[in-house]
Parts: C-alpha cells; structure tokens; sequence
C-alpha cells in the first residue's frame, strides 16, 4: 500500500465524534440505565454469572424462598423508586424548615440512603463543602462521561454529611452530576463524625488489574488496564474510568487475548498500535511483524521491525524514562514503514493515529 493511500485511508478515519447534550428531562440513559437495560452493568452481572461468582443476572426471579439475587430489573427499578421517594421527603422537609435538603436526617445517627440528586441539589451540596480538595478536571469529566452513558456503577461509597450538617465527601461526583446536567440516584450517608475526613479513604485500593479480574478472568493479564488505555486514547491520553475501561476490555477481549499471544513481553504502548493496526488491516497482516519482535529475526539492519526494537533495547538498557504516548507515536511510525514495505533508519514521532475511534468504541469505515 502506498505512502500517499495510507494517509488518504487516515484522513478518512478522522472523523469527529459530535457530543450530544443532554438534560435531567430528557435524559434516558442515567445510572445503570434505570429500566435495568443497561448494557455495562448486565455485561459485568452475566460475567460474574458465567464464573460462578454470583447467581445468573439475566435469569428471571425465583419463586421459592431462596433465591439469592433479584433480577437485574428488580435492583434498578427498586433502587430509582426509594430514591425518588427520599428525594421528595428531603425537599419537603428542606422547605418546612427553611434549610438545605440535605440539612434534615431523617436519624439522629449514622444512617445510607438513595436519593435522586438533580444538578441544583449538588450544587447546594458543594455550597456546604467544609474542606473542599482542589478539582481535578479529568476526574469530573471522566465521571461525567459514565453518568450520561449510564455507566454509572453503585457501590457502598457515599455522598457524605457529617454531624455538622456539611458535606464531607464526594465533591467530584457532584460536580460531574452537574457537567453532565443529569439528575440520578446516588447513595448518602448522614452524620458521620467529623473527624473522619481524617481517615477517608484510607483502605487498601484495589487495582483496576484486580477488578478486570472479576469480570475478564485469568485472561486478564497485568498489562490489560495499560492496554486498554492505550488502545482507547492512542495519541492523546485522557483520564478513563473503571467503568469506560471494563466496557472496552469486554467489547476487545479476543483481540487483546490475541496481541497478548503475540507480543507477550512488549510495553502495552507497542501492543495498542499492533492491536488497532489489526483492526484496519486484518491481523494476518500484523503477524509477520509480530513474529520479528518476538523471535528477534529480522530481513536486515534497516527493517522497521529491528529499528523499532533496538529503540526499545536502547532505553530499557540506559534506564531512562519516556512516556507511554512517545513509545506509542513511534510504534506507529515503525508500523506505517511495514507495511509500506520500506526500511527505517531511524523511528520518528507520528501524531496522526492509526485511526479515531467513532462513538460506542467502533471502527471507522472506509
């Protein structure tokens, strides 16, 4: 394939992907998407299933005594319906005694609950923020991004108030309700002792390795969260969540199992390019170039392949440190002289990726 058809191919990749806007009214999709349709949470729940972890979540609900899960359904609808519930007795109650909504516990002691928190009532939570952390923008927006997908995953983590009647945790996750203009169920703990902001957050963090784990099984090995970052941001990183993560690991699984196998011991830098490269170009085509870096036998000095891996060699040996994107950009460079059938004296930084992904993590077409 020529030089001047590659970058034809690439210009016609790049198209941008428009952000749609949405609105607490008209939004549909928030929170594991409410009707229990939400295709992220099914896929982890089924995961789960398939490796035992938990009873079916795609299977209807019991009729006898012991079942052990309510259907996925179940948990959502329930979940929405208690929110909605404890949104209005917080707002009257707020309106009764001239005060916040969040100012009226319901319990003189340390008690959770859902609310559906719309914009205007995180705001007034961060209005009351009693300590607050400096924003980090890529956590509001990568926050955000999972709320109006409806990856917005539950946990027992929440909102807090503590006995002051201020907010004590969870500023990021209200400024993302309020980026993504998206009302939705969060979960709030009431009367926590002041003094433990102290110790927030201060149990052992699982990894994202461990948590792909669960839903990826041995498959997942420890390069898959750097992979599948890589892969997702090619020339220009951002910050992504778990949730984001997972969701592409599960769509990729057989590719990432398959550049995996053929470049088990390379930075996930140089296996994302491989990897997106086979998406466009058919991994048989891919192979051979695999099968240079792996065996360590090239065609000669010059082969793109041989440069590519002495560049590696050479700073692996000296220690120095370069960031991923760097290693990623030269990789396409190494990438683009193969298959143009030409030598590579030297690797040289390309900032046009191999292509841009369209919504939903799909490929360009031609």
């Amino acid at each position: 394939m020529s030089k001047r058809s590659r970058r034809k191919n690439r210009r016609q990749f790049d198209v941008p992907v428009p952000r749609q806007s949405q609105t607490p009214e008209t939004n549909q999709n928030n929170l594991f998407a409410i009707n229990g349709q939400d295709s992220m949470a099914k896929q982890v729940l089924d995961r789960l299933s398939s490796l035992g972890i938990v009873a079916s979540a795609s299977s209807s609900a019991s009729s006898t005594a012991h079942s052990v899960l309510p259907t996925l359904q179940e948990q959502m609808a329930a979940t929405l319906a208690r929110s909605v519930e404890n949104q209005k007795h917080y707002i009257e109650s707020a309106s009764r005694n001239k005060n916040l909504w969040f100012q009226n516990p319901r319990l003189p002691y340390q008690y959770s609950e859902f609310v559906y928190l719309t914009p205007e009532m995180t705001k007034q939570l961060l209005e009351c923020n009693q300590n607050p952390r400096k924003k980090t923008p890529s956590v509001v927006n990568a926050y955000s991004r999972d709320i109006e997908a409806g990856r917005w995953l539950q946990t027992d983590e929440s909102i807090t108030i503590n006995v002051a009647l201020l907010m004590h945790n969870g500023q990021h996750r209200a400024e993302a309700i309020i980026k993504a203009n998206i009302a939705c169920p969060m979960y709030v703990t009431w009367n926590v002792p002041v003094e433990a902001q102290y110790v927030q957050d201060s149990g052992h963090k699982r990894t994202v390795q461990q948590k792909l784990k669960l839903i990826i099984g041995a498959r997942a090995r420890h390069k898959m969260p750097a992979l599948c970052r890589a892969m997702m941001g090619g020339v220009q990183r951002m910050r992504y969540t778990e949730s984001e993560i997972a969701e592409f690991a599960l769509q990729f699984e057989d590719l990432i199992a398959w550049v995996n196998k053929q470049l088990p011991s390379f930075r996930a830098d140089v296996m994302a390019v491989v990897a997106k490269a086979s998406l466009i170009y058919g991994r048989e085509t891919l192979e051979p170039f695999c099968e240079q870096l792996r065996t360590v036998v090239f065609k000669s000095q010059d082969d793109p392949a041989n440069t590519l891996y002495r560049w590696l060699q050479k700073i692996k040996a000296s220690s120095g440190y370069i960031e991923g994107v760097g290693v990623y950009k030269k990789t396409i460079a190494a990438i683009d002289a193969f298959l143009e059938n030409r030598t590579l004296r030297a690797l040289y930084e390309r900032d046009t990726d191999v292509f841009e992904w369209e919504s939903g993590w799909t490929v360009p077409k031609k």
